[in-house]
């Protein structure tokens, strides 16, 4: 009986769930668009999704991609969940923006159940689980974040990890060391490495707080290996990921100011009962970016009501009251306490006595403080569901049940009305159209940078909001790198946040030239970096001139033009130069691509010393056939001649010259070259995820073992009771003396 109840309940957080984003699916299929500060994270994340739709589709993985910049490891990036299983399923097997938005609700059911289940686990009514898991599912800290998709996947398992966990530290049985395992590596695998540390990092101390019978020590050791287990399986992931946060600008972490950038502003505490108290940024009336000193609204915002403070000062009364302050529920409810405490020391960041945290690994690794404001509102919702418990103690059954049923009536109703309209959502049919200013040209693939846009953004949603839907939809116009790939288009911006330092020493000097009035002439260097570096088309709000540039459409939209420039001087992919130069540092490279003489178009950047490359005349490239993570042709030289490829130079590419490999040099500072030698030669890049595949092996491995010992577990020695019965399992998610 108790059992059915529980999964009558889970099935009710299901289906309360899927009907507040039914919008999302019916009567006609939508996409969330709410845009970000200077662009648009949820459509960042639904043009991932797509790319691995794409692929998952024809039974790949989207290990290299063309779509961004000159080439992009997507896979080893790690934040588009290609390893979790529901998305597996689902970008497998359904279209795709029913794919997408049924990968976000499934989340957030996980998240809402996974609560429930976890408060029954702490022996609470199944109506107190109730609340504490409406309360956390719809609480400002997860439906602000639904542009945030990633950040929803993997916090979506957090209380999956603690329940696991919990169950983990109570038997330390064969099963709950295969079901934490399983969870933390699905967590892993979701695709958001913060989120990740931040859960493991607080079940290791409520490990420690909540504690059974074994010691300290013995904790210790057998936590390592369960993590030691975690860290061989989650290789295929990890292998890559590592060495593509090798190649970034902050592959030492983020120091000084930056690791506590984004840290909750103090005053943003007044959310927790009132989300708008200092604003609302979907009608425009939030303080702009630099109010709060670069925070932002959805990562601030923790609302849970009134109601469940309430609870937790009911809580609290009851525990200072009682006599016998050792008991076990003292106990419980001021560990919890503790972990609350602990969470708002770490979101507050640079605000916090705890600052000095953010200049040591593993806090350096990540910025943006406020996302601990996920276990502060867990750990706040735990305690409250405890608060309205204790109502059993002096209230009837009948009338605490009765009582809880208004209360969690009142508490959804609140929650779920509260954000009924924050969001943008859109006829996803129009945000895979083409826009106004690609309708009447004809475009196959292109590689475009989009100029001036993220200011133009800014200054209408900083001041209007979103809930304009013709003026969100006029901004796809501006042919951003946040939707370009959702038609079709290939961007040259570069990522924000976590640039490779390759790629960063081009757009460091692509900013420096950028034109920032409304009508100007391009300078050399930016002119000679849209050449040199593939850049096919402009788009930009601006009037811009330069002699390589061809203005080829424009269209205004309530007032605000959008203009499309083609630029006339783009080489091919494969490609020989005519001037060979050698640069040593950025202000060399900057200093030769600021020269308005430069044939950018035919010309290669060398790094070090001078020293003798071939240069031929004469040379053929024939025969190219190209995918998108490799490229074969045929190159014909009379002495030989340096041949670049147009793809970013990255480790796991090889190069062969007639099948055998040749070694790849960087040129103009993020493309590949090879020296091809005179005559005729078969040519071939190709890219290899050599370390997923290591990582694979050693996974592999691994799993056979695990398979071998639960082979051995049931079938050698199943467990038994004196009757020579198989033992009879107990109830997993509850603890001792549940009701």
């Amino acid at each position: 009986m108790k059992r059915r109840i529980d999964i009558i309940l889970c099935l009710l957080i299901g289906g309360i769930i899927c009907a507040y984003f039914l919008s999302l699916f019916y009567p006609i299929q939508k996409l969330i668009v709410t845009p970000d500060f200077g662009g648009n994270d949820s459509l960042y994340a639904t043009s991932y999704n797509y790319i691995f739709w794409q692929h998952i589709q024809k039974n790949t993985l989207p290990f290299w991609i063309q779509n961004y910049m000159n080439g992009y490891p997507l896979f080893a990036q790690g934040l588009i969940g290609t390893l979790y299983l529901p998305n597996l399923v689902l970008y497998r097997f359904l279209p795709f923006v029913l794919a997408n938005n049924a990968s976000l609700v499934l989340s957030i059911m996980f998240l809402g159940t996974g609560t429930y289940l976890f408060l029954r686990r702490l022996s609470l009514h199944p109506l107190s689980s109730l609340f504490g898991a409406l309360t956390f599912a719809f609480s400002g800290t997860v439906i602000t974040q639904l542009t945030h998709p990633q950040v929803i996947l993997t916090m979506g398992l957090m209380p999956w990890v603690f329940l696991s966990g919990d169950i983990l530290l109570s038997s330390w049985s064969f099963d709950s060391f295969l079901f934490f395992i399983f969870v933390s590596l699905e967590q892993y695998f979701a695709g958001f490495p913060q989120s990740v540390f931040i859960t493991h990092f607080f079940f290791l101390f409520y490990s420690f707080i909540f504690r059974r019978t074994i010691s300290y020590r013995s904790l210790f050791i057998r936590l390592a290996g369960v993590y030691v287990c975690i860290f061989v399986l989650s290789l295929p992931q990890l292998l890559p990921s590592i060495e593509y946060s090798k190649q970034l600008t902050v592959s030492k972490g983020f120091l000084g100011d930056f690791a506590t950038q984004f840290s909750y502003p103090l005053k943003h505490l007044i959310t927790l009962v009132s989300p708008f108290a200092l604003g609302n940024p979907s009608i425009g009336t939030y303080p702009s970016f630099t109010a709060f000193d670069g925070s932002i609204f959805w990562e601030n915002t923790a609302y849970i009501g009134i109601l469940p403070l309430l609870c937790l000062g009911l809580l609290m009364t009851k525990n200072v009251r009682q006599k016998n302050l050792w008991s076990a529920e003292t106990h419980r409810v001021f560990g919890f306490l503790s972990l609350v405490t602990f969470s708002f020391l770490l979101m507050t960041g640079k605000y916090s006595p705890l600052y000095i945290l953010y200049s040591f690994p593993p806090f350096t690794l990540f910025r943006t403080p406020s996302r601990f404001i996920w276990t502060f509102v867990f750990f706040l919702t735990i305690l409250a569901s405890l608060g309205i418990d204790k109502l059993r103690s002096f209230l009837f059954r009948t009338i605490f049940i009765a009582a809880l049923v208004c209360l969690i009536g009142i508490q959804s109703v609140i929650l779920i009305h509260t954000f009924s309209s924050y969001h943008a959502k859109d006829d996803a049919h129009i945000w895979f159209s083409r826009p106004e200013i690609l309708r009447t040209i004809e475009i196959t693939r292109a590689r475009i940078l989009s100029v001036g846009n993220e200011a133009l953004h800014n200054s209408i949603f900083l001041k209007n909001g979103w809930h304009d839907m013709g003026t969100l939809r006029a901004q796809r116009n501006t042919l951003s790198q946040d939707q370009g790939s959702l038609i079709g288009l290939d961007s040259m911006n570069d990522f924000v946040g976590r640039s490779m330092k390759r790629s960063s020493v081009i757009h460091i000097l692509l900013q420096k030239s950028l034109p920032t009035s409304e009508s100007a002439t391009v300078s050399p260097l930016f002119q000679n970096i849209l050449t040199m570096y593939g850049t096919t088309m402009l788009a930009s709000p601006f009037e811009l001139y330069s002699k390589s540039l061809t203005k080829i459409n424009e269209t205004t939209i309530s007032g605000q033009s959008y203009v499309l420039y083609q630029n006339t001087l783009v080489s091919s992919s494969l490609s020989t130069p005519k001037t060979i130069l050698f640069a040593k540092t950025t202000g060399n490279i900057e200093t030769m691509l600021s020269d308005p003489s430069l044939s950018a178009r035919d010309t290669a950047i060398l790094e070090g010393n001078e020293r003798i490359v071939p240069i031929s005349h004469l040379v053929v490239i024939s025969n190219i056939q190209e995918k998108e993570s490799e490229i074969h042709a045929t190159v014909r030289s009379d002495l030989g001649s340096l041949l670049v490829y147009d793809a970013l130079y990255y480790p796991g590419w090889e190069a062969k010259i007639d099948h055998k490999n040749v070694p790849i040099i960087p040129v103009n500072v993020i493309k590949q070259g090879i020296i091809v030698p005179a005559g005729i030669h078969k040519i071939e890049f190709r890219y290899v995820p050599k370390l997923f595949y290591l990582g694979l092996l050693i996974s592999g491995l691994a799993l056979i073992i695990i398979t071998i010992a639960i082979l051995f577990r049931f079938f050698v020695f199943p467990p038994r009771i004196a009757g020579g019965t198989r033992k009879p399992s107990s109830h997993p998610f509850r603890n001792h003396g549940t009701q």
